[in-house]
């Protein structure tokens, strides 16, 4: 008598070989590592690693705080989960919390219990574990990740390690958009001191040309750039002759708009006899 196969029960019937998680893992973290890296505006990169990229990695709770060097502190920048802390908070490193902790050791730190570890700082009253990890790049602290759960010991040690692979990554990206901040606020600081240097230069130069019987007088001056050191004006003098000035102001923006402000008043000493050349070298 013929019999049918036993069927499988279901939790050997879906069990996979280690090393495919871990292959999945791999793929998981390289598909991440592509996605931030590819982020340079740092608002938008954090807010991409604490929401979609720390919940696809298991993450209920996820909070990133940046380093400030200058004032020995780590600040709260992009926040998950958590209703305790808003952003800005800040940090003492080395004094306040596991946070303060890793960005003074450079070390990870997990607690498994929260309430049995010293340096602990409740996020969420729910929490019961939690895990910071450094972002380093080039021996440099950038700032730190955490991660919390509201189960004991929710961070195995495979996942601790596939963490601290995607912190590697967060510290890049995060070093690469801040970078890219700050040069973009220099472009723009550049940008701004152009157009008022500019502004300066324009209402400088003569509107127009005066009328001087037997001659034809005219002026222009064309900046290579943004904003040119070149000057030129027309001097009407007491005795019904006319001085005409020619001048390249040293330097550029601002500062050489400003010099050239208070230069231009120098030869109008001319007017009352004065030797142009003395006043502006005084």
């Amino acid at each position: 008598m013929a019999t049918s196969p036993r069927i499988a029960p279901l939790d050997h019937a879906v069990a996979r070989p280690l090393h495919i998680e871990q292959v999945e893992d791999l793929l998981k973290l390289q598909k991440a590592a592509q996605k931030i890296t590819s982020i340079l505006d740092l608002d938008q990169l954090i807010d991409q690693i604490v929401n979609d990229v720390a919940r696809s990695f298991g993450c209920i709770e996820a909070n990133l705080y940046l380093h400030d060097e200058a004032n020995a502190e780590v600040v709260l920048a992009g926040v998950h989960g958590c209703t305790l802390h808003d952003k800005g908070q800040r940090l003492k490193v080395g004094k306040e919390g596991m946070v303060g902790y890793v960005a003074a050791t450079g070390q990870m730190r997990y607690a498994p219990d929260v309430r049995k570890d010293q340096y602990y700082i409740a996020c969420e009253h729910a929490t019961l574990s939690e895990v910071a990890i450094p972002l380093n790049f080039q021996g440099r602290l950038v700032g730190v990740f955490t991660a919390s759960h509201h189960e004991l010991d929710a961070f195995p040690a495979e996942q601790l390690r596939l963490l601290q692979a995607l912190c590697s990554h967060m510290a890049v990206a995060v070093h690469n958009a801040q970078v890219f901040k700050h040069e973009r606020s220099q472009r723009e600081t550049m940008t701004r001191d152009a157009q008022e240097a500019r502004i300066i230069q324009q209402a400088l130069l003569p509107k127009s040309s005066p009328y001087i019987p037997g001659f034809a007088v005219s002026g222009l001056s064309i900046s290579a750039g943004a904003v040119g050191g070149d000057w030129y004006d027309f001097i009407a003098l007491d005795d019904g002759r006319w001085g005409l000035v020619l001048a390249d102001v040293s330097g550029k923006g601002t500062a050489a708009a400003l010099l050239m402000s208070s230069t231009r008043g120098s030869p109008l000493q001319s007017r009352r006899g004065a030797d142009p050349s003395k006043s502006i070298a005084g």
